[in-house]
């Protein structure tokens, strides 16, 4: 899918981070490249997403702070340098030619169209395979939770099989009937 986003710059902004982070749609395309009291941003001096800003209050949609992922880091430090070398005042990270994207529903049909993927295939994906990601490199579900913002009962119940982890003591203590 990044692939067939490499000449839709928003889109593929979009996806990394979203895969990158877990972080929710409407928090993704609201983030920006300074610190705001009514939308997250980005610290790059830092390593730091802040998810929401300074002045909103949480909701049951969590969004807390996220460590920017190594792998992230290059490509948030790239689009920087671009937007403000664009000539723009450039706010929001994602964003269709210097304008904010509110959704993402064409430009997200034609790249899923343009790699194959069916319509199951919503924004909402990128968050569930950061999380499985997370687990199957063995990271821990309470650590898992803490970086997306959900509670570490949800990553257990919903994701907990990816882990390699998962039953491990059960077949052991199987294995020593």
């Amino acid at each position: 899918m990044i692939w067939a986003a490499r000449r839709t710059p928003h889109v593929a902004r979009f996806i990394l981070i979203g895969i990158y982070t877990g972080t929710r749609s409407k928090a993704a395309l609201r983030l920006r490249w300074m610190p705001s009291l009514d939308s997250g941003w980005i610290d790059l001096d830092a390593g730091v997403i802040f998810r929401r800003g300074s002045g909103e209050t949480d909701s049951s949609k969590r969004r807390p702070p996220v460590r920017i992922p190594d792998r992230l880091l290059p490509h948030l430090r790239r689009w920087r340098r671009m937007d403000e070398q664009s000539g723009q005042h450039l706010i929001d990270v994602c964003h269709y030619h210097g304008k904010s994207i509110q959704k993402m529903r064409r430009s997200w049909a034609t790249i899923r169209d343009a790699a194959g993927l069916d319509e199951a295939v919503v924004p909402h994906v990128l968050r569930h395979t950061c999380v499985t990601w997370l687990l199957q490199q063995g990271v821990s579900s309470w650590e898992v939770a803490g970086f997306v913002g959900m509670s570490e009962e949800m990553v257990r119940e919903t994701y907990g099989h990816h882990s390699p982890d998962f039953q491990k003591n059960a077949a052991k203590a199987n294995r020593n009937s």
